[in-house]
């Protein structure tokens, strides 16, 4: 061995290892390369590396396994000295045991990790059917030491066993969650039913004495969301559906001594369902989406606000001629809100995008059965942002 190209080797080894750079320098490592395949054995080589790979700062680990992995892709006495130590060097770069700990700074280990992850990946991708050891190797870490190839994830068994216990623990609070929200629901079902049937009676004992008035129809487009598996890859696509929206039941009704009380209880019951019931009704329907809960425990509440929000359409639809100084005393959401003001298109992408995956596509197919779900997407639209 040349002392001098050897001593040389080895300076330009420190500074590699030594910079702290996220990428290795090129002109050194083609450098190293060179200095590699003419003149410095390659058990030397690799025993230099491996000196420096166990240094206690991560940086330098990350470092000087990146030269590992240069070298690895080029020389078969490398690939042979590898595999001799990959134990050795998955305890240094992945520390999957307990008693492994990587050195700091701490900020830099998951780095070491996810390097050391794809190097592997890519070492068993390219040389995997020639080297049985690194076959056998890469399926004992993926399927018996939970390295994620995939997500570049490596953890010991006991960072496993507490991934595990925070799931379930989430799990535990979400399944709480929900039962919490379905077990209000079920407690106050009884109150937006009769909400909804003394508005109704109102509506009834109002309607003999009611004359018509007449306006136009409005077409107002919606978005529909439907899945085409054979044409978009199962990918949800918008169309629009023209619905129209009828105006001519909408009726006058003059306020009277007999019907004052009627039209007092209606105020009243309206008053409830827009400013108490419906915003409840929207809180337990995102806690429940939040919390994953099931598409059948989702649209009982759905479908019990749409059964509101009907007697409040037809509450906006009566043009009461009010005698008394009593003022009307529903507070609208918007002071200029019109009367199709629920039908607006909606961005179902920007909204769903929110759920989680796995119930995204089989909430959106059955919002789009009705047209009360529909508007249920422009509320969550609000909520989410």
């Amino acid at each position: 061995m040349n002392l001098e190209k050897w001593n040389e080797f080895q300076k330009l080894v420190l500074k590699v290892v030594k910079s702290g750079d996220a990428e290795l320098n090129q002109t050194d490592i083609k450098e190293l390369k060179s200095l590699c395949k003419k003149l410095v054995p390659m058990p030397d080589v690799f025993g230099l590396v491996m000196k420096h790979l166990q240094t206690e700062h991560c940086q330098v680990r990350i470092s000087s396994f990146q030269i590992l992995d240069e070298l690895f892709h080029r020389s078969n006495a490398i690939r042979e000295l590898t595999l001799e130590k990959l134990k050795t060097i998955v305890s240094l770069t992945l520390a999957l045991e307990l008693s492994d700990n990587l050195p700091p700074p701490r900020k830099f280990q998951s780095i070491l990790k996810e390097t050391a992850i794809k190097a592997i990946d890519t070492w068993n991708d390219k040389f995997g059917a020639h080297y049985n050891k690194l076959r056998i190797s890469y399926n004992f870490l993926r399927n018996k030491k939970n390295v994620d190839f995939k997500k570049l994830i490596a953890r010991t068994n006991f960072e496993q066993k507490q991934e595990e216990k925070r799931q379930k623990q989430e799990k535990r609070i979400a399944e709480y969650a929900v039962s919490k929200t379905l077990s209000k629901f079920e407690i106050q079902s009884d109150s937006f039913k009769d909400c909804i049937f003394e508005a109704n009676t109102c509506f009834d004992l109002l309607s003999p004495e009611a004359a018509p008035v007449t306006l136009a129809s409005d077409n107002i487009e919606i978005p529909e969301c439907k899945t085409d598996s054979k044409t978009n890859g199962g990918k949800r696509n918008t169309a629009i559906v023209t619905i129209t929206v009828d105006h001519s039941q909408r009726l006058a009704v003059q306020e009277t001594s007999d019907n004052s009380s009627v039209i007092q209880a209606l105020d009243d019951r309206i008053r409830q369902a827009m400013k108490s019931f419906i915003p409840r009704l929207d809180a337990w329907i995102e806690e429940l989406i939040k919390n994953d809960g099931e598409q059948k425990e989702v649209l009982p509440l759905i479908k019990m606000k749409e059964r509101l929000n009907i007697i409040c359409n037809k509450y906006k639809k009566l043009e009461i001629k009010r005698t008394s100084k009593r003022k009307r005393r529903i507070v609208q959401k918007e002071e200029n809100e019109s009367d199709d003001s629920d039908f607006e298109e909606v961005d179902e992408d920007n909204v769903l995008g929110k759920i989680p995956e796995e119930k995204r596509l089989k909430l959106a197919m059955d919002m789009s059965k009705s047209k009360a779900i529909k508007s249920e997407i422009t509320s969550l639209k609000l909520r989410y942002g």
